[in-house]
C-alpha cells in the first residue's frame, strides 16, 4: 500500500517553486453566486455577511491563485504514480483513493462549526485486488 501525503491547499498556500507563476488572473471561482451576499437560503454565515469589499475580492482571488498552484504539486505526484503503475503493468490491478483531511467548513448555526475531524473525514481503505499470485506468474 503506498500513502502519500500534500500539503494543504486550504493553508499554507506555499506552492512548490515551479508552480509559482501559474494562474494569475484565473476568476473561474466567479461562478453567478461569487459574492451574493447576504444569501438567506444558504449557511449561517452567508446569511449574516455584505458582498465583498475591492480588497477582499483582491485577496479572494490571489488566495484562490495560491490555492490552485499547490494542488499542482498533488496533480504531478498523482501522475508520476499512475505513469509508474502503468509501466509496470499494474494500474488495472490498482485502486487509487483519495482522501479528505478537514471536516465541513460551516454548520448551519452559529458555535456549530468547530468539529471533530475524525469524525467528518473520509475513511477510505485500499483494497488489493483480485489478481493472486498465479496470475503474475
Amino acid at each position: 500500500m503506498l500513502t502519500m501525503s500534500f500539503p494543504a491547499p486550504h493553508g499554507p498556500e506555499d506552492s512548490a517553486p515551479q508552480y509559482s507563476h501559474l494562474f494569475f488572473n484565473v476568476t473561474t471561482h466567479h461562478t453567478p453566486s461569487y459574492d451574493h451576499a447576504p444569501n438567506p437560503d444558504k449557511q449561517w454565515i452567508l446569511q449574516v455577511t455584505r458582498n465583498m469589499e475591492p480588497i477582499h475580492r483582491q485577496f479572494t482571488n490571489l488566495l484562490m491563485t495560491k490555492r490552485l498552484q499547490t494542488l499542482q504539486s498533488v496533480d504531478a505526484a498523482v501522475e508520476r504514480v499512475v505513469n509508474e503503475l502503468r509501466d509496470l503493468g499494474e494500474l488495472e490491478n490498482t485502486y487509487i483513493v483519495p482522501q479528505k483531511d478537514i471536516p465541513p467548513l460551516f454548520a448551519k448555526e452559529p458555535g456549530t462549526a468547530i468539529c471533530s475531524i475524525f469524525k467528518y473525514s473520509l475513511k477510505a481503505k485500499a483494497f488489493p485486488s483480485s489478481s493472486t499470485s498465479e496470475s503474475r506468474s
